[in-house]
């Protein structure tokens, strides 16, 4: 386990959903609420997701985390395009966003490599005593 204060990745990703909440407010989105909360929860989902992976034991789930972020990262993208789209988010704010949601990515991406790159441990100690216990326990 660790903190995730301490990865850069999830400062930038915590800065984009920041920024997706600054740049879409409520009074620009009236016509399209939805859109702005589907919007700020896939921007939200990005550090929340890369914060659960690091509560996890092995690299594999920490990975599946990291994965998980990048899939909102991609609906983020959509959800960006569809704002610009429907004209609630201008232009130079769309790409300052798409700007940030690249570098999240492409380190989001560097950082699923690594993660992927660690050898899993297998299952713990314990899980392996209690699966021996169950085989050897007589059934009922």
């Amino acid at each position: 386990m660790q903190d995730p204060t301490k990865l850069r990745v999830w400062h930038l990703a915590h800065e984009l959903s920041a920024d997706v909440v600054r740049l879409l407010p409520s009074a620009r989105c009236r016509a399209v609420p939805a859109l702005r909360l589907q919007t700020i929860r896939a921007a939200s989902s990005v550090p929340a997701n890369i914060a659960a992976g690091c509560g996890t034991r092995t690299p594999r789930e920490f990975g599946q985390h990291l994965e998980a972020a990048l899939a909102a990262l991609l609906e983020l993208q959509s959800r960006l395009i569809e704002a610009r789209g429907q004209s609630v988010l201008p232009d130079r704010d769309h790409e300052f966003l798409i700007g940030k949601l690249t570098s999240v990515r492409r380190m989001l991406i560097s950082f699923i490599a690594a993660v992927g790159r660690v050898p899993d441990p297998g299952p713990t100690p314990v899980a392996v005593v209690r699966e021996a216990e169950a085989t050897l326990s007589p059934q009922a």
